[in-house]
């Protein structure tokens, strides 16, 4: 894993003028890119030179109420798996779940990590990943996971379709 220099000075001498800016991009051929971040206001940060999405551009991420959990982090957990969570988001998010008419091809979720003190690049490797659930409770939170295993890929050897078995219109 790649640390840059501003990180490194972060987590060793914690000054109290920079701090961390998580993001998180999510993108679905059907609804697009979303691109948030913490805390409190806009960032327009630079994108890797190899993403698959601006490489190497200034992009805006917009601010979210948005709480990003790495894997392990407070959770004691061995699996690798982020968690975003989305105060009072419920609507919001189910309406854009229900644009997806594509469901065969994974929901991408990219995390980076900033500081604030350096915005020309993610102070470490991105992460590279798929949504693998989405929670909703009763207080119109949401949490959505997101895990390195592309679970689509996993699934069936060929996927059942109507035009090679007619016979599940009947279903």
């Amino acid at each position: 894993m790649t640390i840059t220099a501003a990180a490194k000075r972060l987590y060793e001498y914690q000054p109290e003028t920079q701090y961390e800016i998580r993001t998180l991009e999510i993108y679905h051929p059907d609804i697009g890119v979303f691109r948030l971040c913490t805390p409190y206001s806009d960032k327009t940060l630079v994108i890797e030179s190899d993403a698959p999405r601006n490489a190497g551009e200034s992009v805006v991420f917009t601010a979210s109420a948005l709480d990003m959990r790495e894997p392990n982090e407070g959770t004691g957990s061995s699996v690798a798996m982020y968690n975003a969570n989305f105060p009072a988001a419920g609507t919001e998010i189910s309406k854009l779940l229900d644009s997806i008419a594509d469901t065969l091809t994974p929901v991408e979720f990219i995390y980076r990590k900033y500081i604030s003190s350096d915005l020309s690049e993610p102070a470490i490797d991105p992460v590279y990943a798929y949504v693998s659930n989405v929670v909703f409770n009763s207080r119109q939170d949401v949490t959505i996971n997101g895990t390195t295993d592309n679970g689509a890929i996993r699934r069936t050897g060929e996927i059942y379709t109507l035009d090679k078995f007619p016979t599940l219109k009947k279903l």
